[in-house]
């Protein structure tokens, strides 16, 4: 039993009911954005031969992508 019908609905099928994807949505948006823009900061990195400054925006991208979104 849960508490509620989407926490039981959670628990049973192992899925989030779309209410809880739309709350998440705008997090998401911005996760997004920053690994664009460090992507792209990797991008100019390489185009400029910048090896140090294309490995630290590879590694914040990295993060970015692997790291679970906070709550």
């Amino acid at each position: 039993m849960e508490p509620t019908l989407n926490g039981a609905l959670n628990a049973l099928f192992g899925t989030q009911q779309p209410e809880e994807r739309a709350a998440q949505a705008p997090s998401r948006q911005l996760e997004l954005g920053q690994a664009r823009a460090q992507l792209e900061e990797a991008q100019k990195a390489l185009q400029q031969g910048d090896w140090e400054k294309f490995g630290k925006a590879m590694d914040v991208l990295k993060r970015l992508l692997t790291e679970p979104p906070p709550p």
